[in-house]
């Protein structure tokens, strides 16, 4: 069985992990879903990398099995509120 991949964030960061694992084989478009702020962002993201986009933080923590906060280190505590009561014991979560 494949894992999950989140990725909270989907700028130049997230984007570079995300073509990375896919480029891998480790990962399929269908095993990735992202968070990006913006509606243009999203839909950038999405026809670039095949993947999904949200712009719901607390889906993609719920989502994966693998988590990645791909945002700037100023964001982490914004994130980690938003997502704390959706994360499991079992994931890995990945700064």
């Amino acid at each position: 069985m494949s894992k999950k991949l989140g990725f909270i964030g989907c700028g130049n960061m997230g984007k570079a992990m995300i073509h990375g694992v896919m480029a891998s084989g480790k990962a399929q478009a269908s095993d990735i879903l992202a968070s990006a702020k913006t509606e243009s962002s999203r839909e950038k993201n999405a026809a670039e990398l095949g993947i999904r986009l949200t712009a719901d933080n607390k889906s993609v923590a719920e989502f994966a099995d693998i988590l990645f906060l791909a945002v700037k280190p100023q964001y982490y505590e914004s994130v980690i509120t938003q997502i704390k009561d959706h994360v499991r014991a079992d994931q890995l979560i990945i700064t």
